[in-house]
């Protein structure tokens, strides 16, 4: 492992690209449970027009309520939709790890409320799944 990472320095240290190797341990205990509860969300497949329509109405939702958590919307809309149980946490977690919602990572995902959300450039979003697909 040591020899291995050593290579890896070399090659970047060879193209000017700063390296260093970073643990769970040097990122704040809040940023690294964040990123574990959003990152398998990333994974789900989902099309451009379902992520726009459900831009659109989280963006809604979250300007008609600003001061409720992110998690009293989605308890909200499941009952109002009918839908089952944390289905519109999944879909607002996953709207969040495609970054069309921006917050600060520092705020633990539990305590998110609407107001801390931005939403993020969908143009930017399409470009970068187009060009993800793309290579």
């Amino acid at each position: 492992t040591i020899e291995k990472l050593e290579l890896e320095r070399r090659y970047w240290l060879q193209k000017n690209v700063p390296w260093q190797i970073i643990t769970e341990q040097d990122i704040p205990k809040i940023v690294f449970q964040n990123i574990s509860w959003l990152y398998p969300a990333q994974r789900d497949e989902l099309n451009d027009e379902v992520m726009f329509d459900r831009h659109k109405f989280y963006s809604y939702q979250f300007q008609q309520h600003p001061d409720k958590t992110i998690i009293e919307i989605a308890k909200k809309l499941d009952v109002e939709y009918k839908l089952s149980v944390g289905e519109s946490l999944l879909e607002i977690r996953q709207l969040l790890s495609r970054r069309c919602f921006m917050f600060n990572i520092l705020i633990p995902t539990n305590k998110l409320k609407a107001s801390d959300l931005q939403a993020g450039d969908m143009a930017t979003f399409v470009e970068y799944t187009n060009n993800k697909v793309g290579t």
